[in-house]
């Protein structure tokens, strides 16, 4: 609310436009806190390469799309190639969960419900769709 509130300070409502002209600054304040939070596991190349991983990727995937763009981002990229080397995925998706990068999409029927860790679900459940935090999307320009 206070970047719309120093952004737009002669507006007397926050609405669309003003929401749609803060995104991509909110987006990249989200990133900040998140990678000083990733940095109590990670050092600043791996928190470099976990943004390279997700950068331009989709919001929602499964656990096997995610493995084949990672094959794909290991051969490009020798950071995240690096990371993947010292991490298991499995454990990067658990930390990334636990500090709110990511969460899970849940079907309920027709409608979907998100699951977080700051929402009080503890774990990651990685049989469901995987995504990306909306905070977080602009930032890193997901499809």
């Amino acid at each position: 609310m206070t970047l719309a509130q120093v952004n737009y300070p002669n507006f007397n409502k926050f609405n669309q436009e003003v929401f749609d002209g803060i995104k991509k600054e909110y987006s990249k304040a989200s990133w900040i806190e998140l990678s000083e939070e990733l940095r109590t596991t990670f050092n600043s190349d791996e928190v470099g390469a976990i943004k390279r991983l997700f950068y331009g990727y989709k919001p929602n995937f499964s656990l096997e799309e995610l493995r084949s763009h990672v094959d794909s981002a290991c051969c490009e990229y020798n950071n995240v190639r690096d990371l993947l080397n010292k991490h298991e995925l499995v454990t990067l998706l658990s930390t990334l969960y636990r500090v709110g990068y990511i969460g899970n999409v849940i079907k309920v029927g027709y409608k979907s419900r998100y699951s977080f860790c700051y929402r009080g679900d503890d774990d990651i459940m990685l049989e469901n769709f995987i995504t990306i935090h909306r905070g977080l999307r602009p930032y890193l320009s997901t499809l």
